[in-house]
Formats: C-alpha cells, structure tokens, sequence
C-alpha cells in the first residue's frame, strides 16, 4: 500500500489555500521494494525445491502403473538335474567412489559379469549390501541399482550371488567414501527485519559447480563456486506481504558433476521485529525568506532499528500569480495543474537525497522565484516502515 501524506500538508503549501486543482500531496512510490514477492537487490532467485530426502536403490527403471489383471501362472523353474558344488562368479562396478552427501551412487552389472555353472543367469539370486546395515535385492535381468546413503563415512560395498543349490559367492568389497564440503558461518546471528548481513563461504572443493542458499523464507539464490561471502536479508516471506520474525535457519547445497548435496545448514540467527518508522526533520535556513537560501535542501533521518533505507524529498514551489511547479527527477521544474498531472511528473521515486552521517540533503536547480516553497521528505527504513514530514516557507526576497 502507498502511504500518503496528511491532508493538514494543503493548507501548508499556500497558507491556507489549497493546491492547483484541488491537488493531495502524496510521496513518490515506494523505492526499491523489498520482499513481497518482488526482487529485493540481493538475491536473484530460483525455483523453490524440498530438500533431498534418502530414497532406497530400486535395481530397474521405473514403470507407469498397469491396469489390474489376473498374474499369469508362473513358468515351471528347470530342476536341478547334475550335482551342484560349484559357486557362481560376478563382479560389478560402482560410478563413483567418492562422493558427497546425498549424492548417489549407482552400481552397474550386466549379464557377462556374473555366472553359474549350471544355473541361468535368471534363476540366481543376487544381493547387495551397501555397508550401512542396509540391503537391495536386485530383480532378474536388472543391470543397476542405485543407493543414496543418510550419513557421511566410509562404507563397503559388496554383492553376494547365490545359485539354486545354495552356493553363494561374495564380491571383493568397493568402498564408497561420503563427506559434507565446505564450511559456512554468519557474520550475524541476531538482525532485525530487513537488516542486511553476510553469509560466509570457506573451504568449497575443487570441482564444485556452484552453490545454491536457501534463506529460510521461501528465496533461493545460485552463486559461484568462487564467491567468498554473499549479502542478503530476511524480511518478507516469499510472495507475501507477511513479515517474518523469530529463528530462521539458513542452508546450502553445493553442486558438483555427481549432482547437488543434501541440504546443508548454513546457520540460524534470530530475526527481531523493527516496529519503529523512521525520524525526519527540515532545517530551516538562516533566511528562509530569500530565494538565494534554498540552493539545497536539508534535514536529518534517524532509525532506532534495522535502519534507514531510503529519503525522497518532493519540492514544490509557487508562484505569486497561483502557478505551480514540483521539481523532477531530472532536477527540472514542471508546471501541474491536476493531481495526476503531479503524480505523473514527480512522483516517481527517484528524488532520492543524499544521505551521511543522519543528514540528508537535496539540490535544487535555478528557478524558484517570490511565493512559496514546500519541502516534504520522506523515508523508508529496512523494514519497510514510513515516515514524512513537511515544511512550507513564504518567500519575499532574492
């Protein structure tokens, strides 16, 4: 919602007689909007994702559902007709041998890497251990199954073949080494809503493509493998004009060739309501009557809590003969005789003062002439709270 400026402002402009066409004035729109479902400078954001969650190898491709129908009676399983002492022979591969948690590994063996001396390969049962207490029978004629491990460690995997006799041969085992890459921190833990402050990289691996933050109020962002630290705020949940407040936790995921980590917590600060606006004043020149005067504009802004964000300042003169003029973001002087007409030419947003050290200031050009000046600032803080002021001066000298 854009606030408005206070109707006593009219009778302030001209002592008492209102503006040209019956004229409310309004402080620009608000600049640079943060949150509520637009871009808050920060963050360029992407597709909100769950988190990863462990899933148990399936040893074939999925299939869509098929319509119920009566199983078909099983094919008769060839006897054993010859004496069976022989164990069966196998081997497999794994894609990765390193790698980074929830990341998954897939294990891959095809019909020419295991064998019976009697048996076909489809009457052998074959079953994997992955070295975490957890186990995958793979289907007859399946090549893969793949495997997404819920801890960091080392562990070893094997498969053990059995043939219908009951002989059964296991693999040598292959170790897979899962691990948790790099190192995060904030450089604050406690900020007030809208408060900039800085998430910390450290120790990113070689080979790490990117890394993706979740802030904790519904915003993504992407950065580069080789970015050091990256500044943001929390203020407004995602596509919503609801301020957040309380504990928030941050993560990361980090992306390499084998896919991206499971989430990873990044940290957590303690986000505190800023329920204060902004303070605003004008100062009043040592002769205000006098056009040489009001070369510049100034006040002060002060914020007692997350901080100022932004100061405008709308300007508008009048003449003796009741003509009136706002100065521009072009720092020109425009004659009006609507309130649209006001709107359209300067109520833009972009009269932004500078501001140092809890004063502000604004030039204005050449132009102003005997009559009357009004200067309204106005200000938003990081937490998107409002705050104007006004003041109007009758002008009679040069």
């Amino acid at each position: 919602m854009k606030p408005r400026l206070s109707r006593p402002l009219l009778a302030a402009v001209v002592g008492g007689a209102v503006l040209a066409g019956g004229t409310v004035l309004a402080p620009p729109a608000q600049a640079a909007p943060v949150g509520g479902g637009a871009d808050n400078g920060y963050r360029t954001t992407a597709p909100a994702e769950a988190p990863d969650v462990p899933a148990q190898a399936t040893g074939t491709d999925p299939a869509p559902a098929a319509a119920a129908t009566t199983p078909p009676a099983a094919a008769a399983v060839p006897p054993v007709t010859v004496p069976d002492t022989e164990k069966p022979k196998g081997s497999f591969r794994l894609s990765a041998t390193s790698l980074w948690i929830g990341q998954k590994v897939t294990l891959g063996q095809n019909a020419n890497e295991y064998s019976d001396n009697v048996d076909p390969d489809a009457y052998l049962t074959r079953k994997i251990s992955w070295g975490d207490g957890t186990t995958t029978t793979l289907a007859a004629n399946a090549t893969f199954a793949t495997k997404q491990y819920a801890r960091t460690g080392r562990f070893t995997v094997t498969e053990t073949i059995t043939d219908r006799s009951g002989n059964s041969f296991t693999t040598a085992g292959r170790a897979v080494t899962l691990t948790s890459p790099g190192k995060f921190s904030l450089s604050r833990y406690t900020v007030y809503q809208g408060a900039p402050f800085t998430v910390n990289f450290a120790g990113i691996p070689a080979g790490t493509t990117k890394i993706r933050l979740d802030w904790g109020d519904g915003w993504l962002s992407d950065h580069a493998a080789s970015e050091k630290s990256v500044r943001g705020l929390i203020l407004y949940r995602k596509n919503t004009s609801s301020k957040i407040s309380g504990k928030v936790t941050l993560r990361a995921q980090l992306f390499n060739k084998y896919g991206p980590t499971s989430w990873l917590k990044v940290g957590t600060t303690n986000v505190l309501k800023d329920k204060w606006k902004p303070k605003l004043t004008i100062t009043k020149p040592k002769n205000p009557n006098r056009i040489s005067s009001w070369k510049t504009v100034r006040g002060t802004i002060s914020d007692k809590g997350a901080g100022v964000r932004f100061v405008g300042v709308t300007v508008v003169r009048v003449t003796t003969s009741g003509k009136y003029y706002c100065l521009t973001p072009k720092k020109k002087w425009k004659r009006y005789t609507t309130e649209e007409q006001l709107f359209k030419y300067c109520e833009t947003g972009k009269n932004a003062a500078k501001v140092s050290k809890g004063k502000w200031s604004l030039k204005v050009p050449a132009g102003i002439t005997k009559g009357r000046i009004v200067v309204l600032p106005w200000a938003y803080d990081r937490a998107d709270n409002y705050a104007d002021t006004y003041r109007g001066f009758k002008i009679t000298r040069k």
